[in-house]
C-alpha cells in the first residue's frame, strides 16, 4: 500500500503544481520576457522539468517484477510522448510569438497554418492521448495489487479527484479540445468500468482497493460536470481567458 500511496501522491502533487503554474502562465500570457511570452518561458524552465521529474518518480513506483515489464514499457512510451507533445506546443508557440509579435513579421499563410496545426492540433493530440495512457497504466498498476486503506485515506483520493478535475476541465477548454477530451475521458472511464467488473466486487469495496482507482472515479464525472456547467453558464465552450478580454 505504501508504494501505491507514494505513486498516487507523486501524481497528484505533480498535476496540482503543473495546474497552478499553468494558471500563472495564462494570466501573464501576453507579457514578454526577452523573446518569449511569460507563459512559454515558464513552460520551458519550470513545467517541463516537473513533467520529467514526475515521469521518473512515478516509474520508480510502478511494479518492478518481470511480469509487469510490458506495463512499464507502455508507461515510458506514453510518458515520452507526453513530454514530446508539451515540447511541440512550447516550440510552436515560441516561434509564433517571436515571428509575429517580437519581430513583427507577417508569416506566409502556409507557414502560419503549419505552426497553428503543430501548436493547437497535433501537440494537443499527442499530449492529451499520452496523458490518458499514463493514467491508464497507473490505474492498471493499482488494480493489479489490490489492498485496502482506512477511511481517511479512502476520502483523500476523492477530494483530490474533485480538485484535479477543475484543472483537467479547463485544460480541455483552454486547448479547445472538447471532442478529443470527451473521447479520452470516455476511454479511461471504459477501462475503469472493465477493471471493476473483472474484480467482481461491489462499488465501495472496489474503491477501497487503491487510491488511483478512487481518484479516477472522482475525476471522470467531475470533469464532465464542470464542462456541462460551463456550457450552461456561458452558452459555449469559449476559452476561459477570452471571457475577460
Amino acid at each position: 500500500m505504501q508504494r501505491k500511496l507514494a505513486m498516487f501522491n507523486t501524481l497528484v502533487w505533480s498535476v496540482v503544481a503543473i495546474g497552478m503554474i499553468g494558471v500563472v502562465g495564462e494570466l501573464f500570457k501576453n507579457n514578454r520576457l526577452w523573446n518569449f511570452r511569460v507563459a512559454d518561458f515558464i513552460d520551458l524552465v519550470i513545467t517541463a522539468p516537473i513533467f520529467i521529474i514526475m515521469v521518473v518518480l512515478i516509474y520508480t513506483k510502478l511494479p518492478q517484477e518481470e511480469d509487469h515489464r510490458f506495463l512499464r514499457i507502455v508507461y515510458m512510451y506514453a510518458a515520452g510522448q507526453l513530454v514530446y507533445g508539451h515540447a511541440m506546443h512550447l516550440t510552436a508557440n515560441s516561434i509564433n510569438v517571436f515571428s509575429t509579435v517580437v519581430q513583427g513579421y507577417v508569416l506566409p499563410s502556409d507557414a502560419y497554418a503549419l505552426i497553428f496545426f503543430l501548436d493547437e492540433k497535433m501537440s494537443h493530440v499527442l499530449a492529451f492521448s499520452a496523458a490518458v495512457v499514463v493514467f491508464g497504466c497507473l490505474l492498471i498498476a493499482d488494480y493489479q495489487e489490490p489492498s485496502s486503506f482506512d477511511n481517511q485515506r479512502y476520502l483523500s483520493p476523492f477530494v483530490w479527484g474533485l480538485v484535479c478535475s477543475i484543472g483537467f476541465g479547463f485544460a480541455i477548454l483552454e486547448g479547445q479540445a472538447l471532442v478529443l477530451g470527451l473521447i479520452l475521458i470516455a476511454t479511461i472511464a471504459i477501462l475503469w468500468f472493465y477493471l471493476w467488473k473483472r474484480r467482481n466486487q461491489d462499488l465501495k469495496q472496489y474503491l477501497q482497493t487503491g487510491p488511483i482507482i478512487a481518484f479516477i472515479f472522482a475525476v471522470v464525472p467531475s470533469t464532465l460536470g464542470l464542462l456541462i456547467i460551463y456550457r450552461l453558464i456561458f452558452g459555449s465552450f469559449i476559452e476561459p481567458l477570452k471571457l475577460f478580454i
